[in-house]
């Protein structure tokens, strides 16, 4: 199945298309995200087609802001002859210099938190049939409170050998995706408000 965060991977990539070499890309914001049906595979399939569209798209020369409609499609079945809307979104793109102001700053651990388990957060996802190992087992000092959680990720780094970078890997997106779910799969635990993430070798 076609992992859930490599449709935002896509759709990252799909808008930075849309900023001309001369520009910066500061910021992209992503809203009304819905994925309408899964991409299967069989393992030994060559490969895929997912046409990507970015439509009306509207520039704002005062706000210096590029929206857009994000719609990722493809071919459903094995014997289907007819593209089909798989995920959409609304998109804007702020351009401008990147800069570390733009994202909420990262707030201190409220006091008095409990620990949660590693083992029995992944444990639960495994019977969920979400089978995270090795690089995908990354969530560590998991701790809530009533309103609250936080959570630490260890990224390693990435070996992507491509000359420009993806914007968002899937692999680092879907981080923060194990961490969005603990409020569901644990009882009592509440989404963590804000991710700190921390970088290692």
């Amino acid at each position: 199945m076609f992992p859930a965060t490599g449709y935002v991977s896509t759709l990252l990539e799909a808008a930075r298309r849309l900023v001309d070499d001369n520009e910066s890309l500061r910021l992209i914001e992503i809203s009304n995200f819905t994925i309408h049906r899964a991409i299967t595979f069989d393992e030994d399939d060559a490969g895929i087609e997912i046409p990507v569209a970015m439509e009306s798209i509207q520039r704002d020369e005062n706000r210096l802001i590029i929206s857009s409609q994000f719609t990722l499609s493809s071919a459903v079945g094995k014997e289907a002859n007819t593209l089909t809307k798989v995920a959409t979104a609304f998109t804007e793109i702020f351009l401008g210099q990147p800069n570390t102001e733009n994202l909420p700053a990262q707030q201190p651990d409220p006091a008095n938190m409990v620990e949660v388990a590693k083992d029995r957060f992944y444990g639960i996802m495994g019977d969920l049939g979400y089978g995270y190992d090795g690089q995908f087992r990354t969530l560590s000092n998991l701790k809530r409170k009533l309103g609250v959680s936080v959570g630490r990720v260890g990224i390693s780094r990435l070996d992507d050998e491509r000359q420009e970078p993806l914007l968002g890997h899937p692999r680092t997106l879907n981080y923060a995706l194990q961490v969005s779910t603990e409020r569901s799969l644990l009882p009592g635990l509440i989404v963590v408000p804000l991710l700190s993430v921390r970088r290692v070798p």
